[in-house]
């Protein structure tokens, strides 16, 4: 499968969430910072406006000035909102990631998924290496997308992971790749 350029969100959802029939599947990579999440953002808000069943979560970055201190979580349903992450000191010594995982969080997120029975738009940010290396995080996604009670779904996956992806969901229907200003020049 080729990886192309995201589109715009409103192109996105004339191509995808308005089309009848199987359910359909976009897989978004980038590299830190490329606007993933925001465009995940822009697609939930876009299509809501347009009257679209809108569900899943969306986990945008906490910043302290130029600083990212954190990660939260976003219920696209609720608008409810919870720290899911917080950076940590990085000890030399230790081979620990530099977040540190908020359990309750992550278990509000699960039941977030777990209990999704049915929308037009699933948005799922993101599935990383705690769910596809370690069985942890965010894990009912998984179930979430395999159940296909939606419409369209996208899932977000970094670089490294969309052949994973890709050999999870082989059935996806394309997979988009957020450019950065950097990579473009």
């Amino acid at each position: 499968m080729k990886t192309q350029p995201v589109p715009i969100p409103s192109s996105f959802l004339n191509d995808t969430i308005s089309v009848a029939g199987t359910p359909s599947l976009t897989i978004l990579t980038g590299t830190r910072g490329a606007g993933k999440t925001r465009w995940c953002f822009e697609v939930a808000t876009q299509a809501r406006a347009e009257g679209f069943d809108v569900a899943g979560v969306i986990c945008p970055p906490v910043f302290e000035g130029q600083e990212k201190t954190g990660i939260d979580i976003l219920d696209l349903r609720t608008n409810q909102r919870r720290r899911l992450a917080e950076r940590v000191q990085f000890k030399e010594s230790s081979l620990l990631s530099s977040w540190a995982f908020n359990e309750s969080a992550l278990g509000w997120g699960n039941e977030i998924l777990r209990d999704i029975s049915s929308c037009d738009l699933l948005i799922l940010d993101e599935m990383g290496p705690l769910e596809f290396n370690h069985s942890q995080g965010l894990k009912e996604g998984f179930d979430a997308i395999a159940n296909g009670n939606y419409r369209s779904a996208i899932v977000v996956v970094r670089p490294k992971l969309v052949p994973l992806a890709l050999a999870q969901w082989s059935w996806s229907d394309q997979c988009f790749r957020c450019i950065t200003q950097k990579e473009e020049d």
